[in-house]
C-alpha cells in the first residue's frame, strides 16, 4: 500500500488506549500517535491473522 492517500478518520478508543499509543509512541520516536495507530493497522493487514484478531474477546473494560 505505499504511496496511498491518506484520509482523515474519527475513531472512539478508551483513555487507556490513547495512553498506551502516546507511550508507543514516544518509546519509539514516532511522530504521533496516530503513527503508532497506522504502525498498528499495517501490521494486523501485512501479518495477522484475521481470526485470530476477531473471534477471540480481549475485553479488559467488559463485564
Amino acid at each position: 500500500m505505499v504511496g496511498t492517500s491518506m484520509i482523515e478518520a474519527k475513531v472512539e478508543i478508551r483513555e487507556s488506549h490513547r495512553e498506551w499509543l502516546e507511550q508507543m509512541a514516544k518509546t519509539y520516536r514516532l511522530p504521533s500517535t496516530d503513527k503508532a495507530l497506522r504502525v498498528l493497522l499495517e501490521f494486523a493487514v501485512q501479518e495477522g491473522d484475521a481470526d485470530t484478531i476477531f473471534k477471540q474477546v480481549r475485553c479488559h473494560h467488559c463485564g
